[in-house]
């Protein structure tokens, strides 16, 4: 087999275990540095590409990817593909061009162009069942897993009059999509690659619960602390988050951090 070949193969695996649902798969295909590129989205790490991935399998009924086909060169092969996902009885359908350069038998990088109004048109659609919101809640919390945060995404899944208190019940309210968006930078200040490892999820309506353990890398010494969380959001009929409110233990947090209570709940209170 030639090495175009090889490659080939290892996209057709890649995107069959996207149809099947194969995690382990997705993830072992990926080099550990690898990086992707959302058209709408710009760059994104390995993680938090894996984490929009993963949302979508683990609450879709069904899943189809045919690929179109495929043209390899040296290191690069692109891929057209077609995809079609059930969320209950909602469809996604779209259809995609992937870029995919591979290196040592793994993935390292990803670009990924499709029709951005289908996206817009599904989950700007109203949320009719749970496994939607919970859809969105996957992939609001896979924003954050970045150096740089991407404000505009965030403010795009936010109602404009939206709810957020950052830890209950210490921390005030902040309202409005805008305001919500400059906490979130002055937190991004102190702190980078929140990663959201959701547990478990629980979801009723347009209400979502997420148990997570989030893992955060501190700007001022590169230390990581890692924090129990408890998540809620609530959706409004356009499939955007209205409420959202965090709780997890500050003291916790605060002795990981090395400083005193008082200390924590004034960086919370900001």
């Amino acid at each position: 087999m030639t090495q175009n070949e090889q490659n080939k193969d290892i996209v057709r695996r890649f995107l069959g275990a996207v149809e099947t649902g194969e995690l382990e798969v997705i993830e072992q295909l990926q080099a550990p540095e690898c990086t992707w590129w959302m058209i709408g989205s710009g760059e994104i790490s390995r993680e938090a590409y894996t984490d929009a991935v993963k949302g979508m399998l683990l609450t879709a009924s069904y899943r189809k990817v045919r690929i179109v086909g495929m043209v390899a060169e040296g290191d690069t092969v692109a891929a057209e593909v077609r995809s079609e996902m059930h969320f209950g009885d909602r469809v996604y359908a779209n259809e995609y061009h992937d870029l995919f350069v591979i290196k040592d038998g793994l993935i390292v990088h990803g670009r990924e162009y499709f029709d951005t109004g289908k996206v817009a048109a599904f989950f700007g659609a109203q949320v009719r069942c749970s496994m939607n919101a919970e859809t969105v809640v996957r992939q609001f919390l896979s924003l954050f897993h970045t150096r740089k945060l991407d404000v505009g995404a965030v403010r795009a899944m936010l109602a404009d009059d939206a709810r957020y208190q950052p830890v209950v019940p210490i921390a005030p309210l902040r309202h409005g999509a805008d305001a919500i968006c400059e906490e979130l930078e002055r937190q991004y200040e102190l702190y980078d690659e929140c990663a959201c490892d959701i547990r478990n999820v629980a979801a009723a309506g347009s209400t979502v619960f997420t148990e997570r353990v989030d893992t955060c890398r501190q700007l001022k010494d590169g230390r990581e602390t890692t924090t129990h969380v408890v998540g809620v959001f609530d959706l409004d009929d356009a499939g955007r988050i209205v409420w959202w409110r965090e709780y997890w233990d500050g003291l916790d947090c605060a002795g990981q951090l090395g400083i005193d209570d008082k200390a924590m709940r004034s960086i919370m209170c900001a």
